[in-house]
């Protein structure tokens, strides 16, 4: 029996899109999850070690009366956005799951693709600045911003 060969490369990039998929997918979780516990964990304000990784988010709250006059609050989160320290490598961009900030710190001195100008410790990195698309126009992503510039200045970033 002959066998179509177009039909047998179509299924295996399939296979392939359906295994990067889910790779994808793992590594994300795994970073989200890294993140969580780290939260959950706390900072230990006499570790030199600086806080690695900060998510901000954004909530409107708006409020209804119920049948009995009653204000009754409903919190929904419009935005989000996310501050972390990174290696000053302007070719390379974060990666989906959280490295120690010795790591970083090695990395911003010997890492590959580093500038020889650039600072050689970990600089603040915002990134993911996300806003509900019916929520736009409402300069949400200002404030958001405004909040990262806010934590990197008291993390020391001009």
């Amino acid at each position: 029996a002959l066998v179509d060969k177009s039909k047998l490369e179509t299924e295996a990039d399939e296979l392939m899109v359906r295994v990067e998929n889910f790779l994808f997918s793992l590594t994300v979780l795994i970073g989200l999850t890294q993140r969580v516990v780290r939260r959950e964990k706390g900072y230990d304000r006499k570790n030199r070690a600086k806080p690695d990784h900060n998510v901000v988010c954004l909530v409107e709250q708006t409020h209804q009366a119920d049948q009995d006059g009653k204000a009754i609050y409903k919190d929904q989160i419009v935005g989000i956005a996310e501050l972390s320290w990174q290696p000053p490598i302007p070719t390379a961009n974060a990666p989906p799951f959280v490295l120690p900030f010795v790591a970083k710190e090695f990395i911003s001195r010997f890492g590959p693709g580093r500038d020889a100008a650039s600072p050689q410790v970990p600089v603040a990195y915002a990134s993911n600045v996300l806003v509900w698309k019916n929520k736009r126009g409402r300069q949400y992503s200002k404030v958001l911003m405004g909040a990262l510039e806010g934590i990197g200045r008291l993390w020391g970033c001009d």
